[in-house]
């Protein structure tokens, strides 16, 4: 059985990722600020500072660097040091020779166009946007073969059932608190599970360079909380904000994120999921007994998140 070295597993991605995979690969965790476990995997207690003895003691057969900003671009940007250990894990994986895939975000893009696709250069200005171009150009430079994934994830947290932008929408339209939601932001957003399936396809097809996984669907926040609160049963009246548009945004997440997902149509022959779709498996594992998986210890791992 491949082994898998998760980097980031205390992110949703980077829990959903690995409780994805474990039945069909040899899964080992890194976490990035909290320590948090997933059962099945094996959560590696070295600090990510140092990943040439983590990589040559574990080797793996492929390390996913998985970019807090791989969350969904519509929760508040955080600032990390994802640039400097960018340059640390991209030359542990160039030094053991080891395929690495990194998932970046489609937050770094902007309007005026609504979809993107590779060779997009309609860049946001921000400074977390800024940030995480940055971390893709040293994984390209200093990993040319690696795998560079630009997506949107949301999906349950291994930090707590309330953390992330899909649970704490769901939990402001459970307590009556969701009445007004913006239209104006939009993304493709897809279920982090389901982004384990896409990338699994990547690995067999043996791919490189820059790709874009995304959702099917173009949608703004507004019409992903109806969506949510008809899947979940809740009587939800949310009123959509429009305020006037008289220039391109340029702050994080708050424009024309979404993805053209061309490539990886061409490439891998396989349909991307639908958002009602993905809002049914989220609601399913909500009922079932996946969020137990996911075990969130409390103890800082290091200050890497201010």
């Amino acid at each position: 059985m491949e082994k898998i070295l998760i980097v980031g597993l205390d992110t949703i991605a980077g829990a959903n990722l690995a409780a994805t995979f474990k039945d069909r690969f040899t899964v080992s965790g890194l976490c990035l600020e909290t320590q948090v476990s997933v059962a099945g995997c094996s959560t590696e207690a070295d600090s990510c500072d140092e990943p040439l003895p983590v990589v040559q003691r574990i080797r793996p057969d492929r390390i996913i660097f998985c970019c807090p900003s791989a969350e969904t671009g519509w929760d508040a940007p955080q600032t990390s040091d994802s640039l400097r250990l960018s340059k640390s894990w991209a030359d542990a994986a160039t030094r053991t020779k080891t395929p690495l895939t990194v998932l970046s975000s489609s937050s770094v893009f902007t309007g005026p166009w609504m979809f993107h696709d590779e060779e997009s250069t309609r860049f946001c200005t921000s400074p977390a946007a800024r940030e995480i171009l940055a971390v893709e150009r040293e994984f390209q430079n200093r990993t040319p073969h690696s795998l560079i994934v630009r997506t949107h994830t949301f999906g349950w947290s291994p930090l707590g059932d309330e953390v992330g932008f899909a649970a704490t929408l769901l939990n402001r339209i459970r307590i009556g608190e969701a009445s007004s939601i913006d239209c104006v932001r939009h993304a493709t957003p897809i279920l982090a599970t389901d982004l384990a399936e896409l990338l699994e396809q990547t690995f067999s097809a043996d791919i490189s360079g820059l790709i874009h996984l995304g959702g099917a669907e173009r949608v703004n926040p507004h019409r992903f909380a109806t969506m949510l609160a008809s899947q979940f049963g809740y009587s939800c009246s949310v009123t959509g904000t429009l305020d006037p548009v008289t220039d391109r945004n340029s702050d994080f997440g708050t424009g024309e994120t979404s993805l053209n997902n061309r490539r990886a149509r061409n490439e891998l022959q396989l349909g991307l999921p639908m958002m009602e779709e993905a809002i049914q498996r989220f609601h399913e594992q909500s009922l079932g007994d996946f969020r137990d998986q996911f075990q969130h210890h409390g103890r800082p791992t290091r200050n890497l998140v201010a």
